[in-house]
C-alpha cells in the first residue's frame, strides 16, 4: 500500500475511534498524498478542513505542493491560491508564503513568464520578494 493509502487508513481508524483529527492530523495525510502525486486525495482532506474551519497555513501549501506534484497545470495552483487565500488571509505572512509556493509551481511547469507575473504582484501588494522567490522562479529557467 502507497503511503497515503496508510495515511487515509490511519485518519479513518482515528474517526472510527471516536477521534477528532485535528489540523496537524489532516496536514500529515495531506503531506503522503502530495508524496504520492494523489491530489484528487488531498483536495478532498483539504475540502474537509475547510467545513470544520481548520484550515491553516501548512494545510494551504501541502494542498498547493500536492498540485505541483502530481504535474497539474499551473493554473490549478494559481486557482488553488484563489480559493485558499480567504482561508488564510490573517494569518502572518501568509501572502508571502502562498505566493511562494505558486511561484514554485508555476516554475515546476516550466512557466517562467507566470513566475516573473507572481514576482510582479507580489511587489504591487508591497510585499518583498524573498530568496525563496527568486530561487523557485529560476528553477524554471531551463
Amino acid at each position: 500500500a502507497s503511503s497515503a493509502q496508510q495515511a487515509l487508513c490511519a485518519l479513518q481508524r482515528a474517526t472510527d475511534a471516536k477521534l477528532q483529527p485535528n489540523a496537524m492530523t489532516y496536514n500529515a495525510a495531506m503531506d503522503a498524498c502530495a508524496k504520492c502525486g494523489n491530489f484528487a486525495q488531498a483536495e478532498q482532506l483539504f475540502a474537509r478542513m475547510q467545513d470544520q474551519q481548520m484550515v491553516t497555513m501548512e494545510s494551504v501549501t501541502s494542498l498547493l505542493r500536492a498540485s505541483s506534484r502530481a504535474k497539474r497545470p499551473w493554473q490549478d495552483s494559481e486557482a488553488l491560491l484563489l480559493k485558499a487565500q480567504h482561508s488564510v488571509a490573517a494569518l502572518p505572512g501568509a501572502d508571502l508564503r502562498l505566493l511562494n509556493c505558486v511561484v514554485d509551481a508555476c516554475a515546476k511547469a516550466n512557466a517562467v513568464d507566470r513566475c516573473i507575473f507572481w514576482l510582479d504582484e507580489m511587489k504591487s501588494k508591497t510585499l518583498a520578494p524573498n530568496v525563496i522567490s527568486f530561487t523557485s522562479a529560476l528553477s524554471g529557467c531551463k
